[in-house]
């Protein structure tokens, strides 16, 4: 059986705009138009909802952000992804875009496959997301007929949850090629850090899936954030410290993934305090974030970044123990330390 095209509703008042993407997308999806955003209103309701919405902010009578927060605040149409197509990019815009409930934002003038493979990507984060709550309530049904059939549904979930953070992974890597590697190794520094202190099973797993998408939230940072090849400004610096933020906001729009919600909101804050979104330290700050913050810290100085090159092993070493209490858990950068040997192997085979 073919597969249906997925729906996408363009939202734009200006005529030359809605060509454009229409025609950049008609082969691959069934596309509607509005041409304000009452008319995009009256149109999700129709029988064929759409999967996605590419949203212009700019537009007379009622502007694109108070579409999508029409649409978030009802329950019809809470799920559909709102992606921004603006020629908008100042650092407050695309926050605001962000809090009303947007997935990403593709600025004008846009590249033509970038815009797609970022629309897709958006619309198979959906498929899975949909495929989860579909399992979800088939597992109440079955749950109360028969619990053995439960347990076998249960595993169906979880694998689909696993295929989906995988996803959003690839999203993460299609922004940024260097993050893409980057949370790989992070969530097998994390995985093994988690077994040495004594998480066990279930709660290892989850550790593992979390910091796979630990920094899902530079989805929403600018490419020329991310890949910038020198220190950034302050500006700069400010926008992707929102990263955390963002990452909550994708995340926490799912059940049963608390403890990747958790890694990544909270997993640039810091033992003593100084670190950020909230600012917490010591155990106020979650063991999982706790954990991923030194599995995470240790890559990123042991790695090629387009700003400089890798830390030579023995001053990233001394790097990690100065901050033993400042950015790190004490307990846990000593136990990650403990396997010198292991570190100096994993480090050799990056070179």
């Amino acid at each position: 059986m073919e597969e249906r095209k997925a729906r996408v509703l363009i939202v734009d008042d200006t005529p030359i705009n809605i060509k454009v993407l229409s025609d950049a997308l008609k082969d691959d999806y069934k596309i509607s138009v509005a041409q304000s955003g009452k008319k995009a209103l009256e149109l999700v309701h129709n029988p064929d909802q759409p999967d996605i919405i590419l949203l212009d902010v700019m537009m007379p009578e009622m502007d694109g952000y108070e579409v999508c927060r029409r649409l978030k605040s009802d329950p019809a149409t809470v799920k559909i992804p709102v992606i921004f197509v603006t020629a908008m990019s100042e650092e407050h815009d695309e926050e605001l875009g962000f809090e009303v409930g947007a997935v990403d934002y593709i600025t004008k003038p846009f590249s033509i496959p970038l815009a797609r493979q970022r629309i897709g990507l958006h619309i198979e984060l959906k498929r899975y997301r949909d495929s989860l709550e579909e399992l979800v309530n088939e597992q109440t049904v079955i749950i109360k007929k028969e619990r053995d059939n439960a347990v076998m549904l249960r595993d169906k979930a979880e694998k689909q949850l696993e295929g989906f953070l995988m996803v959003l992974a690839t999203a993460i890597e299609s922004k940024d090629p260097y993050t893409g590697r980057h949370v790989e190794r992070v969530a097998l520094f994390a995985r093994d850090l988690g077994a040495r202190y004594g998480i066990v099973d279930k709660e290892l797993k989850e550790l593992y899936l979390g910091a796979i998408v630990h920094d899902v939230g530079k989805i929403g940072v600018r490419e020329s954030v991310l890949n910038k090849q020198g220190k950034l400004d302050p500006e700069e610096f400010e926008h992707i410290k929102m990263h955390p933020v963002y990452g909550r906001n994708i995340l926490s729009k799912l059940e049963d993934i608390e403890v990747a919600y958790v890694i990544a909101y909270h997993h640039q804050e810091r033992y003593d305090g100084k670190g950020y979104p909230d600012g917490l330290s010591g155990e106020q700050i979650p063991l999982v974030a706790r954990i991923v913050t030194v599995a995470d810290y240790w890559d990123a100085i042991t790695s090629d970044r387009p700003y400089r090159p890798a830390m030579p092993i023995e001053k990233a070493l001394q790097i990690m123990r100065d901050e033993r209490g400042k950015a790190f858990d004490p307990e846990l950068l000593d136990l990650f330390l403990e396997d010198e040997d292991k570190i100096y192997l994993r480090y050799l085979d990056r070179r």
